[in-house]
């Protein structure tokens, strides 16, 4: 009987090979409906073969999760997207801004980390203006609220910003905590594009008096007040907003004159390379399809009278004069 067991050289250079191979998965291979099946073969092989079962089980485990989310809402290529590969006029200070370039309607904030979806085919343009900076797309300007719901923030958004849910609205919870607990019993706050409500209930158990949520996404907080407040915190939301600037009207309108609006958005800083448009925050599968730098938001912000501040928070302020219980910060 011939004994087909690898010798230990052979193993070795087997596992090593195997572990290059996973590392290149992991790194660079774009999951596609072609050939999702032929690389869970391949993993599995691989599996039978080496000591890397545990690894390679749980990249099959992985690319198997991926492959079941639809490219869209039941499959369906969304429509009423403009193609627009000529220069635009800058949504926020209405300079001219020519075409950075284009990406896949799929592209994600969570390619970074491994998770990549089908292409689409569908070329998602971009314009970055040359006075203030900004970046945007022009593809959705005509969309529905509907439309958004059924091919953006649908039953897969949690795949592609998985801290959406709770990890985020409960570490902005804490840090608001932090902030205001001396004045929570007396400010009252609202979280515009607040999602599930999570960030209101945190709030609210943990002595805040008024803490309301508006969200023309989500039914529970569709509805728009129709008060003022002390505060109006917009986390991870200028970033989705096809229309800055009628937006940023609305906020201020929700706003008390001496009030602080609080927001957070990544920012570009520095030049802007060629292959500018790789940067993960940019991602139309997110809704990511307005990119501000510094100078984008001091304009925006200031079309309505207000200062444009950072803070230690990791957070920006928007005010027109500082509040007596914001002073502090």
């Amino acid at each position: 009987m011939i004994d087909k067991t690898p010798d230990a050289p052979t193993k070795l250079r087997y596992n090593f090979f195997a572990s290059l191979l996973i590392k290149m998965i992991l790194s660079h291979f774009v999951i596609s409906r072609i050939n999702n099946s032929a690389v869970l073969n391949l993993l599995h092989g691989i599996a039978a073969s080496t000591d890397n079962n545990r690894a390679i089980n749980d990249i099959s485990d992985k690319l198997r999760t991926l492959m079941a989310p639809p490219i869209t809402a039941n499959g369906v290529i969304p429509n009423n997207i403009l193609f627009n590969n000529e220069a635009a006029t800058c949504k926020i200070c209405n300079n001219y801004a020519p075409v950075l370039g284009y990406i896949d309607f799929n592209k994600s904030c969570e390619e970074r980390n491994g998770v990549v979806f089908p292409r689409t085919g569908i070329n998602i343009y971009f314009h970055r203006c040359e006075s203030c900076g900004f970046i945007f797309s022009v593809a959705f300007d005509q969309w529905t609220l509907k439309e958004f719901c059924d091919y953006i923030y649908n039953d897969q958004y949690h795949i592609v910003d998985p801290e959406y849910d709770n990890k985020r609205p409960l570490t902005n919870a804490i840090k608001f905590l932090e902030m205001f607990k001396s004045s929570r019993a007396t400010i009252s706050i609202l979280d515009y594009g607040g999602g599930n409500g999570v960030f209101e209930k945190a709030l609210t158990v943990n002595g805040f008096s008024i803490v309301n949520t508006y969200d023309p996404l989500v039914d529970d907080y569709k509805t728009i007040p129709d008060r003022r407040y002390d505060i109006v915190t917009c986390f991870e939301t200028l970033e989705h907003l096809p229309d800055p600037v009628a937006r940023v009207e609305q906020i201020c309108g929700l706003v008390k004159d001496d009030g602080l609006i609080v927001f957070s958005t990544a920012i570009w800083a520095g030049p802007f390379p060629k292959d500018g448009l790789s940067w993960w925050y940019i991602s139309p599968r997110n809704g990511h399809i307005s990119i501000y730098t510094m100078d984008a938001l001091v304009a925006l912000w200031g079309k309505f009278g207000y200062k444009v501040a950072s803070s230690n928070y990791g957070y920006c302020f928007a005010f027109r004069t500082i509040p007596d219980f914001a002073k502090h910060l």
